[in-house]
């Protein structure tokens, strides 16, 4: 029976580099040794061969698998951010919607067994937890170990330390304010009564304030779509940078062949073999990379739409851009690299 293990995330905030057929040689070896591991229950050793393999090449089977190996072999915490990465991936055909799915029922599995801290404090508050700094997103609880914590708050205001238990499947929530400091109310001093004003009481908002919070979506949509327009548009110079390459290994091996390339028709050889691949390659990078800039450019376009969209109150009376950001910032072997 085969072991269950899955996949760490392919960012696309940044253009992808294109990588050396070494490398992606090298990273489907170490998935395959990883995939070995798994089927002899050798857990932790398969969590080290798929993160070799996603450093080589970070192919979202890759983080799936590590994901899964890690919640096998008791390393919780970083499950929990591998399949998190992983369902994050934007859509593409490496990653169904049954994967996705098969990770969040993972992601939920890990989540059920830590603990979990949710900080109030002011924005920009740095956090560290046992004295480890901890990646920190308002409205985002921290997976941390079941037990006991020393929680760091730390911003212009100060520094302050809360110590609190964190018990499986629960989150405990952490306040920048200390309930002890709080004054106690005391009687006011009796004053002569003020007569009560006649002026009409106004149900309008205040000037610049009438944006509804249901445009609030368009903003969100707005930004969102720049982002990921952004990322397609990066994945397709990507492609675009690969595609000139395989070009350029087609040219070099075009020069080998004798008599030319019609030459492979006749006698084909591993020279000829190679000679195509290339050319393959070529073509399917060509077609990814203007699949990925015009739907990247599409993104990027009704993002802004939606952003310019988003300032109009709906009484048409007042214009106020305010973007928002908010929180974002995966058993069966998959057995494909």
């Amino acid at each position: 029976m085969r072991a269950i293990v899955f996949a760490v995330a392919l960012s696309l905030s940044a253009a992808p580099l294109a990588y050396a057929t070494d490398d992606v040689a090298e990273a489907s070896r170490l998935f395959t040794e990883g995939l070995a591991r798994s089927e002899k229950k050798d857990y932790e050793g398969a969590r080290a061969k798929f993160a070799e393999a996603y450093t080589k090449f970070p192919s979202p089977n890759a983080l799936l698998n590590l994901a899964r190996a890690e919640q096998l072999s008791d390393h919780t915490l970083e499950a929990i951010g591998h399949y998190r990465s992983y369902i994050a991936l934007p859509e593409n055909p490496r990653v169904t919607a049954r994967d996705r799915e098969t990770a969040r029922a993972a992601l939920d599995e890990c989540v059920a067994k830590v603990g979990r801290i949710d900080v109030k404090a002011p924005h920009g508050t740095r956090v560290a937890i046992d004295g480890a700094s901890a990646a920190y997103t308002e409205g985002e609880p921290i997976p941390v170990r079941v037990g006991d914590h020393k929680v760091e708050l730390a911003n212009e205001q100060g520094t302050r330390t809360r110590a609190l238990s964190a018990p499986a499947g629960l989150v405990t929530v952490v306040q920048w304010e200390d309930p002890q400091s709080v004054a106690l109310a005391t009687p006011a001093t009796p004053t002569t009564p003020t007569p009560p004003t006649t002026a009409p009481i106004s149900n309008d908002p205040p000037p610049g304030h009438g944006v509804s919070t249901f445009w609030g979506w368009r903003s969100a949509a707005g930004l969102t779509g720049l982002v990921l327009g952004a990322a397609g548009i990066g994945v397709g110079i990507g492609f675009a940078i690969d595609r000139g390459h395989q070009a350029d290994i087609a040219l070099q091996l075009a020069g080998q062949i004798p008599q030319g390339s019609n030459a492979c028709a006749r006698a084909p050889s591993t020279t000829c073999t190679d000679y195509n691949n290339a050319l393959q390659a070529r073509n399917s990078d060509a077609t990814m990379s203007t699949v990925f800039l015009v739907s990247g450019g599409v993104l990027v376009a009704a993002g802004a739409a939606l952003l310019i969209w988003s300032g109009v109150s709906p009484d048409k009376k007042h214009v106020a851009f305010t973007p928002m950001l908010g929180p974002t910032l995966g058993g069966q072997l998959t057995a494909s690299f």
